[in-house]
């Protein structure tokens, strides 16, 4: 009887193909995502927002959010401030670095979004480049950048699952862990669509994001043109006008009011705090 000596090899060549091809795809799905996290790692905020109990007992809540506006403005989730009495600072570009006073400017509590500002003083700073939500469609591939846990700034990949989530959110399998709170969810050219909303602690893998169209009020009021990925915009690139006073810069104490913030869990939680102008 005479060994056949080809099956193995063409076993061995369909093997070392199908290992290949895998390797190629793996590395250009990585390889875009380490270059969007290259790029975009300067327009990310590590966020801390501590309380400070009679007793004498410090909790830290910490997240994650992104630079939108040259003169400093950024979105974040809401439920990071729920306190109105905690500290909020902010890193620029990853978790260990100088820490910058971080100004809460406008909140969209039902949306569970809020534009905070960093110092002039520390600035110009370096926005994100925004894409089209539009055209996104399910099984597209997204990224989220974010501090995860106790992790310095990390990248996370999945895809977009549907656009028929609860209140507007879009389902993503991107893995999600506490920190992440209002990273920046960015398409597969780079351009930021959503922001980072959470997840549902008794399933696994399914999370959800902001769509930026439902937080355009906030956006105008940074004075991002909307939608920024027009032509002439682009060409222009964000409009740089002398930004307002900030509702609740530190002892400011005056013309109070209640604001409603959305907390994390779905279905959602509220809670309350005070701004002041």
């Amino acid at each position: 009887m005479t060994k056949n000596t080809r099956t193995p090899q063409l076993i061995g060549l369909v093997a070392c193909t199908v290992a290949r091809l895998l390797f190629f795809l793996t590395c250009d799905v990585h390889a875009g995502d380490v270059e969007n996290l290259a790029q975009l790692k300067p327009s990310v905020i590590y966020i801390e927002a501590t309380i400070t109990e009679p007793s004498g007992k410090r909790t830290t809540e910490t997240g994650t959010g992104f630079i939108i506006s040259s003169l400093g403005y950024a979105l974040t989730a809401n439920h990071l401030l729920a306190d109105p009495s905690a500290t909020v600072t902010a890193t620029v570009g990853g978790r260990y670095g100088v820490k910058l006073p971080l100004y809460i400017c406008n909140a969209s509590g039902l949306m569970d979004a809020t534009l905070v500002q960093l110092p002039d003083s520390a600035g110009p700073y370096r926005a994100v480049r925004f894409g089209d939500p539009a055209n996104l469609s399910a099984g597209d591939h997204l990224i989220a950048l974010g501090f995860p846990l106790t992790s310095d700034i990390s990248v996370s990949a999945g895809v977009l699952g549907n656009k028929s989530g609860p209140n507007g959110l879009w389902q993503v399998s991107v893995p999600l862990n506490y920190g992440n709170s209002g990273g920046p969810v960015i398409d597969s050219a780079g351009g930021v669509v959503g922001m980072v909303r959470g997840g549902v602690s008794q399933a696994q893998l399914i999370n959800f994001m902001l769509p930026l169209n439902l937080v355009v009020p906030l956006l105008t009021s940074a004075y991002v043109k909307w939608p920024p990925f027009e032509p002439q915009a682009a060409d222009r690139g964000l409009i740089a006008i002398p930004a307002p006073a900030l509702r609740n810069a530190p002892n400011s104490g005056k013309n109070c009011h209640e604001v409603v913030v959305q907390t994390m869990g779905l279905p959602p939680a509220y809670t309350k705090r005070i701004e002041c102008e």
